[in-house]
């Protein structure tokens, strides 16, 4: 079964999907990076938790927008939201 993991170029630090390829002998783990084409070999596959996948996320939004982190954007959200409606919102 080939597992899709998450995985970050240690040279272009581009987060991408990749795949281990299961051949009868070993699990390969090389990958051409999809934003620089460097061959990431088995000693550079570095799988990325969810808890970094979600900081890489919540860090590119930052830098696209150019705002402050998601959380204070929350908030302000969800301050603005209870001041316009009157009513007392929680965060899903």
């Amino acid at each position: 079964m080939n597992r899709l993991e998450i995985i970050e170029c240690p040279e272009c630090k581009t987060v991408q999907e990749a795949r281990p390829e299961h051949t009868a002998l070993f699990v390969d783990y090389s990958h051409d990076c999809t934003g620089c084409g460097y061959m990431i070999m088995e000693s550079e596959w570095s799988a990325l938790t969810d808890e970094e996948l979600l900081e890489d996320i919540e860090r590119s939004l930052f830098q696209a927008v150019n705002m402050k982190p998601l959380g204070d954007v929350y908030a302000y959200a969800f301050s603005k939201l209870k001041k316009e409606s009157g009513k007392v919102l929680a965060p899903v």
